[in-house]
């Protein structure tokens, strides 16, 4: 088994026993290594940079940064500590929020009560008063702390739409700002009477009547008869009456006409209708490419993606281009989705992929089948996982217990319940000897072995391990 040699890091004590090296980046002093103040590894949190923590049972864990090397970034003073996000790194300190850069210098000092990460616009949520507001990347504050929420998404990023702006609350109504707090829509709509911007458009209501408003805030009324609006996508949108629907342009005027049972929204140029029971597709212009030919009751139609559609037929799939021609028939269980010009396929309970021509490249024969990735995708035979190429040879052996997506040239595997990574050839480039690893950030991985963490460069070397 390959032998791991520990390298116990150590923590600050004291200012004195704190050197810094000509970038300004604290460095491990041997008075510092005197101290056998040991760091417990935490995570990966970008730009080459990890967290640790400093155990003492006489006071709360703090967390500082180290590199790869092992060097010290920042010492271990702060109460929590996030992951980059726009090169700014988010900390806490006596109660208070700041953000720091990845050569711990203070970029943003700690003022506020409640902040958030920095979106890829520059923006960052703030809270001052029960109030929230944003910031940029200065520390300016460039939308006010006035509203009572300010629209985010996952990690409690700012929301900004393709269009550029902020959905924003005050007062229970709601409205939208640009990204340096101009308002481009007030805030007098109701919660429910404006939705979510859709390509360049958001639908809203005005008095009990239907409207879109663009990005500028510029408003496009519509026919009051309508009974149902939905968002537009790629320019159009389904509007319906009495049962038959059609499409509206944004400038509001119908484009084509309200006579159709059914009608889907517009996919790679195309959208799927139903009239007199049966189905086919339309263009932009209200042209039937495919006619209205598939009996609804017999045939679901998918939405067009890259030229093709998916087709069911009482339950078997096949596929079609836009002129309607089967590039394959109704003969699978299931059609997955195109990724690396490849899509899994499901016959008889077996998996295997076709190309875009419709030709069945790998057979069905395996019990699972993951996505292709760098050319490569993970099949699973007699609960064991290998992996094949787009020609569909099997070039790497259905001996793992678990195998993951090939990242960089390499992906993780696990055989007698210990971890390793392989590369394209099916070459153990790393031994499968860790209890668990982790994901290649900038050529090192976080692994674990004998209840110890430490990081490995890709060839297996271990660069720096922690308890």
């Amino acid at each position: 088994m390959k032998k791991i040699v520990f390298l116990a890091l150590v923590a600050l004590i004291s200012f004195p026993l704190h050197a810094q090296n000509a970038a300004g980046k604290s460095t491990i002093t041997k008075e510092l290594a005197d101290a056998i103040k040991v760091y417990k590894f935490d995570d990966y949190v970008g730009e080459g940079l990890w967290s640790v923590m400093k155990m003492d049972s006489n006071e709360p864990s703090l967390y500082g940064l180290i590199d790869s090397k092992g060097q010290v970034i920042t010492p271990c003073i702060y109460k929590s500590i996030d992951t980059f996000s726009n090169e700014l790194l988010k900390v806490e300190k006596d109660g208070k929020y700041s953000f720091i850069d990845k050569n711990g210098k203070e970029v943003i000092p700690n003022n506020f009560d409640t902040c958030e990460k920095f979106n890829d616009a520059g923006l960052a949520l703030i809270r001052i008063k029960e109030k929230q507001g944003a910031i940029n990347k200065k520390g300016e504050i460039v939308i006010p702390c006035v509203y009572d929420e300010i629209d985010t998404g996952k990690e409690r990023l700012i929301n900004v739409t393709k269009e550029g702006l902020v959905k924003v609350r005050k007062d229970g109504n709601t409205g939208f700002l640009d990204i340096t707090g101009k308002e481009i829509i007030p805030c007098k709509y109701g919660y429910s009477d404006i939705k979510d911007f859709h390509d360049g458009m958001v639908k809203a209501f005005v008095d009990e009547k239907a409207c879109f408003i663009d990005h500028t805030g510029e408003i496009v009324s519509l026919n009051s008869d309508y009974v149902y609006i939905h968002d537009f996508q790629e320019g159009m949108a389904v509007v319906g009456n009495d049962e038959q629907y059609g499409y509206i342009d944004k400038t509001g005027t119908i484009v084509i006409p309200i006579k159709y049972q059914g009608a889907e929204d517009f996919h790679d140029g195309l959208a799927g209708v139903t009239r007199d029971g049966k189905s086919g597709f339309v263009d932009k212009t209200g042209n039937e490419i495919i006619p209205c030919k598939y009996e609804s009751h017999e045939y679901t139609l998918g939405k067009f993606n890259d030229g093709l559609a998916i087709i069911n037929h009482y339950g078997a799939c096949g596929l079609i281009d836009k002129t309607g021609k089967e590039i394959v028939p109704c003969t699978y269980t299931l059609i997955g989705d195109f990724q690396d010009g490849m899509a899994s396929v499901v016959k008889d309970h077996k998996n295997g992929f076709i190309d875009k021509t419709g030709k069945l490249v790998i057979p069905c024969v395996y019990d699972r089948a993951k996505y292709f990735k760098e050319g490569m995708a993970g099949v699973q035979k007699d609960k064991l996982y290998g992996y094949v190429n787009k020609t569909g040879k099997l070039v790497i052996p259905c001996v793992y217990e678990i195998a993951g997506d090939f990242n960089d040239g390499l992906a993780k595997v696990r055989k007698d319940k210990k971890w390793g990574y392989i590369d394209k050839t099916g070459k153990q480039v790393i031994p499968c000897i860790y209890d668990s690893v982790g994901d290649f950030y900038d050529g090192l991985a976080k692994v674990k072995q004998n209840n110890q963490y430490g990081l490995i460069d890709k060839t297996g070397k271990c660069t720096l391990t922690f308890k």
